[in-house]
């Protein structure tokens, strides 16, 4: 395994002092998954002032849980205790935690088999439960006792699907049998850490990996209603918004009650929402309506519904929609207020009154540009305004 040279050089230090160290968790999954690790964790059986007395740069970012920081030039290196946690009273944090010398017992409080190994180039791989085996079978399951492990961490629930999302995996009987039992235990769980666990699942590659937990309706506490396949959920843009889309329209949840329980962004509400709306509406058949479809919802909504982000679109129809959407993007066809040839102060000098009659005069410009962008020319709009008013003078 290849470690950054910060890492290899904490581990190598603690090692002649005399100390274990290795990197543990998500670094040497990434690595045995064929994945680039994001970042590097290393545990010892130093106590975290055996540590602070080894390096000159430390931060004691989390002495109550046996955690420092060591700093390389630019480079944190986050060093933690070997550590055994006792009582989990609220589902989410260790009641007790007690410092340790024994990695095998430190990596038995882990949640997942494929988080629960280590590494330094002394010793190799260590993994006591088989990880490294549930990595090549695809299969994610719980050190120990499955129950215990989600008593312990409620959200470990969702955790676990995360992983089989990102990595395709699925999960152990036993290991899927224990979550289902205690889904109901996620409605306890704060609205922050549901969002931020479901969020990485459902943008990852292979998110109807979520399908048993939503089936039984594990979810529906925070909005989201039972459905028996998600199927197509897999073949959508996997961004935020439109997998949330994507998500209420297979299960028929709610936007608004779903963004309300899992309080989320302003942005991603208001983007899903737009793609639910543009999804319902038929396909532009002609360029004026492209026109039109993009002064009422803009550019990128209109474009993630036309090329199928939802995937539930009519391809053909909606890819010759693109093209023309493509060709007004190109030429530079008005679709907007602000790209109009006359502004409200030209109306104004053209003896229009002030007040809210120049933006309906606008507006009606922009309606007849939108059906025919050759008459964006500021005489030819001047003309249309002065014919209107004669008109209007004539019924009056």
């Amino acid at each position: 395994m290849w470690l950054p040279d910060a890492v290899l050089t904490c581990i190598e230090t603690l090692q002649k002092a005399g100390y274990q160290g290795y990197a543990v968790g998500g670094c040497v999954r990434d690595w045995l998954c064929g994945l680039t690790p994001k970042d590097y964790d290393v545990t010892t059986a130093a106590t975290p002032q055996q540590v602070i007395a080894l390096f000159s740069r430390v931060v004691p970012t989390g002495l109550k849980y046996g955690t420092v920081t060591v700093l390389f030039g630019k480079e944190p290196v986050e060093v933690t205790t070997f550590r055994a946690e006792d009582g989990y009273s609220d589902g989410r944090r260790p009641d007790q935690v007690r410092l340790i010398d024994n990695l095998t017992e430190d990596l038995a409080r882990r949640d997942l088999t494929i988080n629960a190994m280590a590494y330094s180039p002394t010793t190799g791989l260590i993994d006591p439960f088989g990880g490294e085996r549930d990595v090549r079978r695809g299969i994610i399951r719980a050190v120990g006792d499955p129950a215990v492990r989600f008593e312990e961490d409620r959200l470990r629930i969702l955790r676990a699907f995360r992983f089989a999302a990102t990595l395709g995996y699925r999960l152990h009987p036993d290991t899927l049998k224990a979550a289902l039992q205690q889904a109901k235990g996620l409605s306890a769980v704060s609205a922050e850490r549901v969002t931020g666990e479901l969020m990485r699942t459902l943008t990852g590659s292979f998110p109807s990996r979520l399908r048993p937990l939503v089936e039984s309706g594990g979810l529906l506490p925070w909005g989201i209603r039972p459905a028996c396949t998600l199927s197509s959920l897999d073949f959508t843009s996997p961004q935020r918004a439109v997998r949330l889309a994507a998500l209420c329209l297979l299960t028929g949840s709610d936007l608004e009650e779903l963004g309300l329980r899992l309080r989320l962004d302003r942005r991603t509400y208001k983007e899903a929402a737009g793609l639910l709306v543009e999804q319902m509406r038929p396909i532009p058949a002609t360029e004026s309506e492209v026109r039109r479809r993009l002064f009422e919802a803009g550019p990128a909504l209109v474009s993630r519904s036309l090329r199928g982000d939802l995937s539930f679109s009519d391809a053909p129809a909606a890819a010759f929609a693109a093209q023309r959407m493509g060709r007004i993007l190109r030429r530079g066809d008005p679709y907007q207020l602000c790209m109009l040839a006359v502004t409200g102060g030209d109306l104004i000098k053209a003896g229009l009154a002030p007040g809210p009659g120049i933006k309906r005069t606008l507006l009606d410009l922009l309606d007849a540009v939108l059906e025919n962008p050759d008459c964006n020319q500021k005489k030819t709009l001047l003309r249309l305004v002065h014919a209107r008013r004669n008109e209007e003078s004539a019924w009056r």
